[in-house]
């Protein structure tokens, strides 16, 4: 099957609709495969590459370094809670990306980008994670696949319902 381009993007309706965003055709939702947390979209891609989308609201990080230290700070977290390592990191410009590989005991390298939007007004960071497990999806190409595809997603994500970030 032929990777989708960075123009085959499709807004994606996430959490019923309060916010849209530009994704890859074609992604089974993983929510109907098992349970997701309220505060994440997960989403897997329907050949056996293992690769997955993960989009979460998660609370704001205020490191008074800008969004550089933001996205550390988020990688080392997803990092600490899959129990794996973050063993790379590097900033992808135009920021705010990051590019990395985790290692887990059991399933190997995954390189991942993060992509951050950052909206201090309602007290959250919108973070999109693109997992590609090395052993599943080795090849060099498609890491410049996923690259492009987050560049473009970074640019088109729409706030539908503000309502989504109101702290009860």
């Amino acid at each position: 099957m032929k990777e989708p381009t960075p123009n085959d993007l499709e807004a994606r309706p996430l959490f019923d609709g309060a916010l849209t965003l530009l994704l890859p055709p074609n992604l089974k939702d993983a929510s109907d495969i098992r349970p997701v947390p309220d505060t994440q979209e997960l989403f897997v891609f329907p050949d056996e590459s293992g690769r997955s989308i993960l989009f979460e609201i998660l609370e704001h990080v205020c490191t008074g370094e800008g969004d550089e230290a933001a996205l550390r700070f988020h990688f080392s977290a997803q990092a600490s809670d899959s129990d794996s390592t973050a063993s790379t990191s590097h900033p992808l410009p135009p920021a705010p990306l990051l590019e990395g590989t985790f290692e887990h005991p059991r399933k190997g390298l995954t390189d991942a980008i993060l992509v951050l939007w950052r909206l201090p007004q309602h007290q959250v960071d919108c973070v999109l994670w693109f997992f590609c497990p090395r052993s599943q999806s080795p090849e060099e190409g498609s890491m410049q696949v996923v690259r492009a595809w987050a560049e473009r997603a970074r640019t088109g994500l729409v706030v539908r319902d503000k309502g989504l970030f109101v702290h009860s």
